[in-house]
């Protein structure tokens, strides 16, 4: 049965690299650590969590695409027990030739969970974060900028009636996690899903507004091998975005 287990984990992961589609922009899958994926999970685990992300990644045409992430989270004790925990994170987008466009979140986590039966648990979460988007044309190649008889003159006027401009919003986010729990009380399964931007926040940079889409998140993990304090952990990740299907596979080892 184990090994069906793991044919069959193996198989959905080879399915997901050959049917998911683009991410969504701003940006990569890497960025997906537990307050991008489910703010319930915060209260699943006894320790005291750090997580770092940074990416730099180049494109075509000179475009660059740079990710960093920063998240902290704690369990909260009541009597020596676990209920719930809390979380925060940072995080910055840019992209662009010259880094024109910026996005940067700031978020908040609070999870509370309740023992579902002897030999299961369930944590509900929820979450709010600012974001701020930032369009920076001051150094913005255009026509206007082409010289008769000259040629291109960066030094010119690129003609745009702005030189920055920002704007920001609110989400609220809620997810459900459910987990077995090892006699550890570390997790040895899981089912989870989320759903980001519930309130459909809008935005606009020139007066047309834009609602942010509701982004669906589904993951669940296995632990098919433990032995003392290592163990290997499958885990299997699915997001809707913006109409796109994508879905990530990988094995936690540790």
């Amino acid at each position: 049965m184990r090994g069906l287990r793991i044919i069959i984990l193996l198989n959905l992961c080879v399915l997901g690299f050959i049917e998911s589609k683009a991410q969504d922009v701003n940006f990569m899958m890497n960025s997906n650590t537990i307050l991008n994926v489910n703010p319930a999970i915060i209260s699943s685990s006894d320790d005291f969590k750090v997580g770092v992300n940074y990416r730099n990644k180049d494109y075509v045409n000179d475009i660059n695409a740079q990710s960093t992430f920063l998240m902290l989270s704690r369990p909260l004790y009541k009597d020596k027990k676990r209920f719930g925990g809390f979380g925060f994170s940072v995080s910055s987008n840019k992209t662009g030739d010259i880094q024109q466009f910026n996005n940067e979140t700031f978020s908040g986590a609070y999870a509370h969970e309740v023992q579902l039966t002897s030999w299961s648990r369930l944590s509900l979460g929820i979450q709010a974060a600012y974001f701020m988007k930032k369009i920076d044309s001051r150094q913005f190649s255009t026509g206007s900028q082409w010289v008769e008889g000259v040629g291109y003159d960066p030094t010119a006027v690129n003609g745009e009636e702005f030189e920055s401009h920002t704007t920001g919003n609110f989400t609220l986010s809620s997810g459900l996690f459910w987990y077995i729990p090892n006699d550890d009380r570390t997790v040895k399964f899981y089912l989870g899903f989320a759903m980001f931007n519930l309130n459909k926040p809008k935005y606009s940079f020139f007066g047309a507004d834009q609602s942010e889409s509701i982004k669906y998140v589904a993951n669940t993990g296995y632990e098919i091998y433990r032995k003392n304090k290592f163990s290997i952990i499958p885990q299997v990740l699915y997001y809707n975005s913006y109409g796109e299907h994508n879905l990530k596979c990988r094995a936690k080892i540790g």
